[in-house]
C-alpha cells in the first residue's frame, strides 16, 4: 500500500511540474508574441536642455504606429548622436509601448570667446554651438587651441591672443621657468587640457566657480585668467590645477578681504608652498 501511495504522489509532482512548465512556456508564447505584435505608442525624450525637443523629434526616424521588433535602436540613435550638443542617447521602452529616449548632451566648460561666432566647449575639447536665448555664465575662453581632432567647421582665431581688452596682450610677469609646473603623472600637457583642468576643478567648488571671468594660455605663464570681482590676474601655470585653485579660494577668502588687497594687480600660483601677490608698483609680496 505504501509503495502505491509514494507512486501516486511521484505521479501528481511529475503531473505539476509538467502543468508548471507548461504554464510557463506558454507565458513566454503569449509575451514574445505580445511583443512581436506591440507598436510604438509614443516617444518621450528626456534630459535634453541645450537641444530643444522639437529638434529632436524632426530628426527621430521612427514615427508612432510601427512595431517595436522592427525597430533598430543603433539606427534610432545615430542621427540623434549626430546632433551638435548631444553625446549619447539611451533608450527605455515600457509595458505600454512608450519610448524613453535619455538624452546625454555635452556639458560646456566654457566659451570660445575668439571664435566667429563664439562656440562653447565640453571637457573634452569639442567645439559647439552656442545656444542663443538660453543664458550663460561661464568662463570667456581666449587664445586656447583646441585638440586638433575636436577641432570643428568652426575653426579660426583659435591661436590669436586677441579680443579681449584685459587678457588679449597679456604682459609677461615671470622670468625663467619655475619649480613645479610641470603635469604630476607625465601626462602629455597641452594649453587646452590645462584649462579644463582648473576649469573641472572651479566647478566642482560651488563657492568659488563663478570668480573667474576670463582665462587664456600664454607659453611662457601657463594657464593665465582674470578674475570677475577685483579683475586680478591670475597666473596658474602649469599642472596640478586642483591644487592651485585650493590656493586661490584659500586667498580669495583670507587675503582679499583685507584692506590693503585694494593695491594686487596680479596673484600668481605658480610656486611651490607659496603666493606671489604683485602689487600696482610692481612690488611682490
Amino acid at each position: 500500500m505504501n509503495r502505491k501511495n509514494q507512486g501516486n504522489r511521484s505521479v501528481k509532482s511529475f503531473l505539476l511540474l509538467f502543468a508548471g512548465l507548461v504554464l510557463l512556456a506558454g507565458a513566454v508564447a503569449v509575451g514574445i508574441t505580445y511583443e512581436r505584435n506591440m507598436t510604438l505608442y509614443s516617444v518621450h525624450f528626456e534630459g535634453a536642455v541645450l537641444t530643444p525637443v522639437e529638434v529632436l523629434q524632426e530628426v527621430f526616424p521612427a514615427d508612432p504606429g510601427v512595431r517595436i521588433d522592427s525597430l533598430d535602436m543603433e539606427l534610432l540613435a545615430q542621427p540623434l548622436r549626430a546632433l551638435p550638443h548631444v553625446k549619447e542617447v539611451r533608450f527605455r521602452l515600457d509595458s505600454r509601448g512608450r519610448l524613453h529616449v535619455d538624452v546625454h548632451e555635452r556639458q560646456p566648460v566654457g566659451v570660445l570667446a575668439d571664435r566667429t561666432p563664439a562656440m562653447l566647449v565640453d571637457a573634452e575639447g569639442v567645439a559647439i554651438p552656442m545656444v542663443y536665448g538660453l543664458p550663460v555664465d561661464l568662463p570667456l575662453i581666449y587664445g586656447v587651441p583646441l585638440p586638433e581632432t575636436r577641432e570643428s567647421e568652426g575653426r579660426g582665431g583659435s591661436e590669436n591672443l586677441g579680443g579681449s581688452e584685459n587678457l588679449g596682450g597679456s604682459e609677461s610677469l615671470g622670468g625663467n621657468s619655475i619649480p613645479g609646473d610641470n603635469g604630476n603623472d607625465g601626462e602629455s600637457i597641452t594649453p587646452f587640457s590645462q584649462v579644463r583642468d582648473l576649469l573641472l576643478a572651479a566647478s566642482s567648488r560651488s563657492l568659488m566657480e563663478k570668480s573667474l571671468s576670463e582665462i587664456t594660455w600664454s607659453e611662457e605663464q601657463g594657464v593665465v585668467a582674470m578674475s570677475s570681482e577685483r579683475s586680478l590676474l591670475l597666473i596658474f601655470g602649469r599642472g596640478d590645477m586642483d591644487t592651485k585653485w585650493r590656493h586661490w579660494e584659500e586667498f580669495a577668502v583670507q587675503v582679499l578681504p583685507r584692506e590693503e588687497s585694494a593695491s594686487y594687480r596680479s596673484v600668481d600660483f605658480r610656486f611651490r608652498d607659496q603666493i606671489v601677490a604683485r602689487t600696482t608698483g610692481g612690488a611682490d609680496l
